[in-house]
Protein backbone atom coordinates (compact mmCIF):
# COMPACT_ATOMS: atom_id res chain seq x y z
CA UNK A 1 0.00 0.00 0.00
CA UNK A 2 2.73 2.00 0.58
CA UNK A 3 4.42 1.79 -1.85
CA UNK A 4 1.36 2.28 -4.35
CA UNK A 5 1.51 5.51 -2.91
CA UNK A 6 5.05 6.41 -3.16
CA UNK A 7 4.62 5.30 -6.72
CA UNK A 8 1.80 7.97 -7.11
CA UNK A 9 3.70 11.23 -5.45
CA UNK A 10 6.78 10.57 -7.09
CA UNK A 11 6.25 11.38 -10.74
CA UNK A 12 4.42 14.96 -9.32
CA UNK A 13 6.73 15.28 -7.02
CA UNK A 14 9.83 15.11 -9.14
CA UNK A 15 8.39 17.83 -11.81
CA UNK A 16 7.99 20.28 -8.52
CA UNK A 17 11.53 19.67 -7.86
CA UNK A 18 12.52 19.82 -10.92
CA UNK A 19 10.91 23.45 -12.23
CA UNK A 20 12.12 24.78 -8.67
CA UNK A 21 15.96 23.91 -9.88
CA UNK A 22 15.11 25.60 -13.30
CA UNK A 23 13.85 28.75 -11.71
CA UNK A 24 16.41 28.99 -9.39
CA UNK A 25 18.59 28.65 -12.20
CA UNK A 26 16.97 31.07 -14.21
CA UNK A 27 16.87 33.92 -11.40
CA UNK A 28 20.43 33.55 -11.49
CA UNK A 29 20.09 35.27 -15.11
CA UNK A 30 16.62 37.57 -13.58
CA UNK A 31 17.38 38.36 -10.39
CA UNK A 32 14.41 41.04 -9.90
CA UNK A 33 12.27 38.23 -10.34
CA UNK A 34 13.20 35.67 -7.89
CA UNK A 35 13.25 32.12 -7.64
CA UNK A 36 9.96 31.57 -6.21
CA UNK A 37 7.94 33.56 -8.62
CA UNK A 38 9.66 32.37 -11.68
CA UNK A 39 8.28 28.94 -10.15
CA UNK A 40 4.76 30.08 -9.84
CA UNK A 41 5.03 31.34 -13.55
CA UNK A 42 6.91 27.78 -14.90
CA UNK A 43 4.06 25.69 -12.80
CA UNK A 44 0.97 27.58 -14.35
CA UNK A 45 2.60 27.40 -18.00
CA UNK A 46 3.68 23.62 -17.95
CA UNK A 47 0.71 22.71 -15.06
CA UNK A 48 -1.55 23.67 -18.19
CA UNK A 49 0.31 22.70 -21.61
CA UNK A 50 2.65 19.42 -21.22
CA UNK A 51 1.92 18.29 -17.95
CA UNK A 52 -1.43 18.51 -17.07
CA UNK A 53 -1.98 14.84 -16.69
CA UNK A 54 -3.60 13.02 -13.96
CA UNK A 55 -0.43 11.29 -12.99
CA UNK A 56 1.50 14.29 -12.06
CA UNK A 57 -1.79 15.38 -9.53
CA UNK A 58 -1.06 13.74 -6.52
CA UNK A 59 3.21 14.67 -6.39
CA UNK A 60 1.92 18.21 -7.31
CA UNK A 61 -0.53 18.37 -4.30
CA UNK A 62 1.65 17.34 -1.98
CA UNK A 63 4.63 19.57 -2.87
CA UNK A 64 1.79 22.52 -2.55
CA UNK A 65 0.52 21.68 0.66
CA UNK A 66 2.95 19.88 3.23
CA UNK A 67 6.02 21.05 1.27
CA UNK A 68 4.83 24.66 1.46
CA UNK A 69 3.88 23.86 5.48
CA UNK A 70 7.51 22.86 6.21
CA UNK A 71 9.15 25.72 4.50
CA UNK A 72 6.88 28.19 6.51
CA UNK A 73 7.79 26.01 9.90
CA UNK A 74 11.39 26.38 8.95
CA UNK A 75 11.16 29.96 7.36
CA UNK A 76 9.58 30.52 11.05
CA UNK A 77 13.02 29.56 12.67
CA UNK A 78 14.27 32.57 11.13
CA UNK A 79 11.95 35.07 12.74
CA UNK A 80 13.22 35.98 16.60
CA UNK A 81 10.93 37.55 19.59
CA UNK A 82 12.61 41.09 18.12
CA UNK A 83 11.14 40.73 14.77
CA UNK A 84 7.64 39.86 15.92
CA UNK A 85 7.86 42.53 18.60
CA UNK A 86 8.72 45.31 15.52
CA UNK A 87 5.26 44.26 14.01
CA UNK A 88 3.30 45.36 17.19
CA UNK A 89 0.10 46.45 18.43
CA UNK A 90 -0.82 48.62 15.17
CA UNK A 91 0.13 45.66 13.09
CA UNK A 92 -2.25 42.89 14.76
CA UNK A 93 -5.08 46.00 14.61
CA UNK A 94 -4.05 46.11 10.85
CA UNK A 95 -4.84 42.70 9.99
CA UNK A 96 -7.96 42.16 12.21
CA UNK A 97 -9.12 45.63 10.00
CA UNK A 98 -7.84 44.37 7.04
CA UNK A 99 -9.52 40.73 7.13
CA UNK A 100 -12.50 42.68 8.82
CA UNK A 101 -12.76 44.88 5.32
CA UNK A 102 -11.98 42.43 3.29
CA UNK A 103 -14.63 39.79 4.36
CA UNK A 104 -17.31 42.06 4.25
CA UNK A 105 -16.75 43.48 0.63
CA UNK A 106 -15.92 40.16 -0.95
CA UNK A 107 -18.77 39.07 0.55
CA UNK A 108 -21.38 41.53 -0.79
CA UNK A 109 -19.46 41.33 -4.34
CA UNK A 110 -19.94 37.69 -4.43
CA UNK A 111 -23.88 38.09 -3.71
CA UNK A 112 -23.96 40.77 -5.67
CA UNK A 113 -22.30 38.85 -8.65
CA UNK A 114 -25.08 36.47 -7.95
CA UNK A 115 -23.14 34.01 -6.31
CA UNK A 116 -25.04 31.75 -3.05
CA UNK A 117 -24.62 32.23 0.49
CA UNK A 118 -21.82 29.44 0.27
CA UNK A 119 -19.88 30.33 -2.27
CA UNK A 120 -19.86 33.91 -1.27
CA UNK A 121 -18.39 33.15 2.13
CA UNK A 122 -15.87 31.17 0.58
CA UNK A 123 -14.46 33.85 -1.82
CA UNK A 124 -14.76 36.24 1.47
CA UNK A 125 -12.79 33.35 3.58
CA UNK A 126 -9.95 32.27 0.90
CA UNK A 127 -9.15 36.18 0.06
CA UNK A 128 -8.96 37.47 3.45
CA UNK A 129 -7.03 34.02 5.29
CA UNK A 130 -5.38 31.82 3.30
CA UNK A 131 -6.45 30.90 -0.17
CA UNK A 132 -7.12 27.16 -1.09
CA UNK A 133 -6.58 26.52 2.34
CA UNK A 134 -8.92 28.31 3.76
CA UNK A 135 -11.80 27.87 1.15
CA UNK A 136 -10.72 23.54 2.19
CA UNK A 137 -11.29 23.93 5.58
CA UNK A 138 -14.40 26.72 5.24
CA UNK A 139 -15.84 24.06 2.42
CA UNK A 140 -16.95 21.30 5.62
CA UNK A 141 -18.11 23.33 7.60
CA UNK A 142 -20.93 25.34 5.25
CA UNK A 143 -21.81 22.15 3.96
CA UNK A 144 -20.34 23.18 0.29
CA UNK A 145 -20.53 21.00 -2.75
CA UNK A 146 -17.00 19.74 -4.58
CA UNK A 147 -17.98 22.07 -7.66
CA UNK A 148 -18.68 25.36 -5.55
CA UNK A 149 -15.45 24.71 -3.82
CA UNK A 150 -13.59 24.40 -7.53
CA UNK A 151 -15.03 26.84 -8.73
CA UNK A 152 -14.48 29.63 -6.11
CA UNK A 153 -10.97 28.24 -5.64
CA UNK A 154 -9.79 28.76 -8.93
CA UNK A 155 -11.16 32.28 -8.87
CA UNK A 156 -9.05 33.01 -5.55
CA UNK A 157 -6.20 31.46 -7.15
CA UNK A 158 -6.27 33.67 -10.07
CA UNK A 159 -6.73 36.77 -8.72
CA UNK A 160 -4.00 36.01 -6.02
CA UNK A 161 -2.02 35.43 -9.18
CA UNK A 162 -2.51 38.57 -10.42
CA UNK A 163 -1.82 40.42 -7.66
CA UNK A 164 1.36 38.46 -6.95
CA UNK A 165 2.98 40.25 -9.95
CA UNK A 166 1.50 43.55 -9.55
CA UNK A 167 1.32 44.08 -5.58
CA UNK A 168 4.72 44.57 -4.83
CA UNK A 169 5.77 47.14 -7.12
CA UNK A 170 2.56 49.01 -6.09
CA UNK A 171 4.09 48.59 -2.40
CA UNK A 172 7.45 49.73 -3.92
CA UNK A 173 5.52 53.28 -5.69
CA UNK A 174 4.00 53.75 -2.38
CA UNK A 175 5.91 52.84 0.43
CA UNK A 176 9.71 53.14 -0.85
CA UNK A 177 11.92 51.89 1.42
CA UNK A 178 9.66 51.77 4.42
CA UNK A 179 10.03 47.78 4.87
CA UNK A 180 6.98 47.30 7.61
CA UNK A 181 4.78 49.17 5.41
CA UNK A 182 5.21 47.03 2.24
CA UNK A 183 5.66 43.49 4.13
CA UNK A 184 1.80 44.19 5.98
CA UNK A 185 0.50 45.27 2.47
CA UNK A 186 1.88 41.55 0.63
CA UNK A 187 1.37 39.51 3.66
CA UNK A 188 -2.07 41.62 4.89
CA UNK A 189 -3.43 40.65 1.32
CA UNK A 190 -2.18 38.42 -0.60
CA UNK A 191 -4.07 34.89 -0.65
CA UNK A 192 -1.69 32.39 -0.45
CA UNK A 193 1.44 31.78 1.52
CA UNK A 194 3.15 30.71 -1.73
CA UNK A 195 1.87 34.41 -3.40
CA UNK A 196 3.52 35.98 -0.09
CA UNK A 197 6.78 34.48 -0.50
CA UNK A 198 6.89 35.08 -4.37
CA UNK A 199 5.46 38.44 -4.40
CA UNK A 200 7.47 39.76 -1.46
CA UNK A 201 10.55 38.00 -3.06
CA UNK A 202 10.29 40.31 -6.05
CA UNK A 203 11.69 42.86 -3.00
CA UNK A 204 14.38 41.21 -0.92
CA UNK A 205 14.80 38.63 1.60
CA UNK A 206 13.58 41.08 4.71
CA UNK A 207 10.02 41.91 2.72
CA UNK A 208 9.44 37.86 2.75
CA UNK A 209 10.57 37.79 6.58
CA UNK A 210 8.23 40.22 7.69
CA UNK A 211 5.11 39.77 5.09
CA UNK A 212 4.98 36.19 6.80
CA UNK A 213 4.55 37.71 10.05
CA UNK A 214 1.72 39.32 8.83
CA UNK A 215 0.41 36.34 6.44
CA UNK A 216 0.65 34.00 9.60
CA UNK A 217 -1.33 36.58 12.01
CA UNK A 218 -4.38 36.01 9.11
CA UNK A 219 -3.84 32.42 9.19
CA UNK A 220 -4.22 31.89 12.93
CA UNK A 221 -7.41 33.44 12.24
CA UNK A 222 -8.79 30.93 10.13
CA UNK A 223 -10.52 29.06 13.23
CA UNK A 224 -12.27 32.30 13.95
CA UNK A 225 -13.52 32.60 10.68
CA UNK A 226 -14.56 28.98 9.87
CA UNK A 227 -16.80 28.50 13.50
CA UNK A 228 -18.28 32.08 12.45
CA UNK A 229 -19.19 31.33 8.67
CA UNK A 230 -20.50 27.70 10.26
CA UNK A 231 -22.77 30.12 12.55
CA UNK A 232 -23.75 31.86 9.62
CA UNK A 233 -25.36 28.91 7.54
CA UNK A 234 -26.49 27.13 10.48
CA UNK A 235 -30.56 27.14 10.19
CA UNK A 236 -32.40 26.96 13.67
CA UNK A 237 -33.91 23.71 14.63
CA UNK A 238 -37.78 24.41 13.20
CA UNK A 239 -39.96 24.69 17.04
CA UNK A 240 -42.13 21.78 17.83
CA UNK A 241 -45.82 22.47 17.19
CA UNK A 242 -47.40 22.78 20.42
CA UNK A 243 -50.35 20.49 20.60
CA UNK A 244 -54.06 22.04 20.48
CA UNK A 245 -55.95 21.37 24.18
CA UNK A 246 -59.28 20.32 23.57
CA UNK A 247 -62.23 20.89 26.51
CA UNK A 248 -66.19 21.00 26.33
CA UNK A 249 -68.70 22.68 28.38
CA UNK A 250 -71.28 20.88 27.45
CA UNK A 251 -71.90 19.12 24.35
CA UNK A 252 -72.19 20.65 20.95
CA UNK A 253 -69.76 23.30 22.70
CA UNK A 254 -65.90 22.78 22.41
CA UNK A 255 -62.55 24.92 21.88
CA UNK A 256 -59.05 24.38 20.86
CA UNK A 257 -56.18 25.98 22.97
Amino acid sequence: MKQRQTALILPGLFLSFSVAVIARIMALAVPKLGGATLAILLGIILGNTLFKQERYQVGTKVAESRLLEYSVVLLGFTVTFQTISEMGLRGFLFILLMMSLVITAAYLIGKKMGFNQKMSLMMAGGNAVCGSSAIAAIAPAIDADDEEKGQIITLVNLLGTVMMLTLPFLGLALYGDDLLQKSALLGGTLQSVGQVVAGASLIDADTVKYAMLFKIARIIMLAVVVIVFERMTTKPPPKPKEKANYGCRSLGMCWAS
